[in-house]
């Protein structure tokens, strides 16, 4: 008996082990199986991450490409209405606006509306594309010389130009003034060229230079007057001097600075000024006076001078500037895109507009009546899709039930011939395997753990009998 024991409880440890190995094996495939789902998962989102990343990003190129091709066709259809250039002429100007829009961080529609800016203020050059684009260069170059906009940069040059009586050649001399006049001075690049406008008009009949009327509206920036306050005044003050009848103190005949300087030499006092300027000038005739050694100073330092050049350049060389030039090159390759897009694209717009334009009202009433017809058909089907997939999702719950069963009888099986069993009353050993426990008498016994888990031992000299349903190899 004590050799049928042995072998019996042998045969449990070994099926023990054999349990536990299948349990642990079927425990690591689930976990296998897990993260290769995982994973086929996070496979899968990349996938298709990467196919909406592409559509997206095909798309907002197109879209990119036809929003900035179309804006620069505008423009350059602005300017051919204006001037009426055509054929190489206009092709000439287009070629020039993408070009200055790249030197100067600016987009070439920009370019092209100075462009027609420039055209539609100096009809003198309306007809003459070089003359156009070079005046605009300048412009350009002011803009990012002093950081004012490109509309106020195109006043302040082709306003200058026409009150002075200057031709298109001198534009760059004019943009130098006015940096110079801005880093010397007082008054910005925008408010100097305000007081300009004011008293350009007043300063070309005094005889006065660009460059003297300039250093005038420096002046009387230092002494608090700036912008169309300083320009007024400036106009008055020169149109009581050239009606004084004073030689010395003509502006037309001596110069600005030596008028001011023989003022300022003669020790007029207050009375005598007011006579001589008007009382609502003798501010700024008073302030020209006492500075009168600063009018020949910055006439000098705004004479001849490429300071428009060199600000242009350290205000270029910022990392916004850069960013700026990069989106520029940028959409210079989407106006080529473009370009190469547009014959054929509006092709199918004028197209799909003709079969649009085709359509008969009683088509499209058909139309709607088959769109309500067919929201009624699907609504069964609907219906009915929904239950589909109510007993599928039924179907995979009850798969990944038994899975769970399988799992659990695995772990209980190995448990259970681990942790040991004792005989229930009846004699049967939980009714599991057919083994039956007793003693020789046939009285119930309490065997005890019979097995420790992880062990390895086995208890061999236990006298009990045990029997298996259909016996033991």
């Amino acid at each position: 008996m004590a050799e049928q024991v042995k072998y019996t409880f042998v045969a449990l440890d070994r099926f023990s082990r054999v349990a536990s190995r299948v349990d642990r094996h079927a425990a690591g495939l689930q976990r296998r199986m897990g993260r290769l789902g995982r994973a086929g998962a996070i496979a899968g989102r990349a996938l298709r991450g990467v196919g909406m990343a592409a559509v997206t990003g095909v798309t907002a190129g197109l879209t990119a490409a036809i929003r900035t091709g179309s804006v620069f066709q505008d423009s350059m259809a602005d300017l051919q209405a204006i001037t009426g250039l055509s054929g190489d002429k206009l092709g000439y100007m287009e070629r020039q606006a993408r070009r200055l829009g790249k030197t100067s961080q600016t987009s070439a529609a920009e370019v092209s509306t100075g462009f027609k800016t420039v055209a539609s203020r100096m009809q003198e050059i309306a007809q003459q594309p070089e003359a156009i684009a070079n005046v605009t260069e300048q412009i350009l170059l002011l803009k990012n010389a002093s950081g004012i906009d490109m509309a106020e940069a195109t006043e302040a040059v082709t306003k200058g130009l026409a009150q002075f009586g200057e031709e298109s050649d001198q534009a760059a001399r004019f943009v130098n003034v006015l940096a110079a006049g801005a880093k010397i001075g007082a008054s910005e690049v925008g408010a100097t060229s305000r007081a300009l406008i004011k008293a350009g008009v007043a300063a070309q009949l005094s005889g006065m230079s660009f460059e003297e009327t300039t250093a005038a509206v420096q002046v009387l920036a230092k002494g608090g007057l700036v912008a169309e306050n300083a320009g007024t005044l400036l106009s008055s003050t020169l149109l009581k001097l050239e009606k004084s009848g004073i030689k010395a103190v003509t502006p037309s005949i001596v110069g600005m600075a030596t008028a001011f300087e023989n003022i300022a030499a003669a020790g007029l006092n207050s009375k005598q000024m007011a006579e001589l300027f008007g009382e609502e000038a003798i501010k700024a005739g008073g302030t020209l006076t006492n500075l009168a050694p600063l009018l020949r100073e910055f006439t000098r330092r705004m004479t001849g001078t490429s300071v428009a050049q060199e600000q242009a350049a350290i205000r270029m060389a910022t990392f916004s500037a850069r960013a700026r030039a990069l989106w520029v090159v940028i959409q210079d390759k989407l106006i080529t895109a473009f370009q190469r897009m547009e014959k054929p694209l509006t092709g199918t717009i004028t197209k799909f507009g003709q079969w649009i334009d085709s359509i008969q009202p009683s088509q499209v009433q058909e139309f709607a009546d088959a769109i309500v017809n067919l929201g009624a058909s699907l609504e069964p089907i609907a219906k009915l899709s929904g239950q589909i997939l109510g007993v599928t999702g039924g179907i995979a719950r009850g798969f990944n039930w038994a899975a769970d069963v399988y799992s659990g009888f695995g772990a209980a099986s190995a448990g259970a011939v681990a942790r040991g069993m004792s005989p229930p009353p009846s004699g049967k050993w939980q009714g599991q395997l057919g083994i039956t426990v007793g003693t020789e008498k046939g009285a119930t016994a309490d065997v005890g753990p019979l097995y420790q888990a992880g062990s390895g031992s086995m208890f061999e000299d236990i006298d009990v009998g045990v029997s298996m349903a259909g016996g033991l190899p």
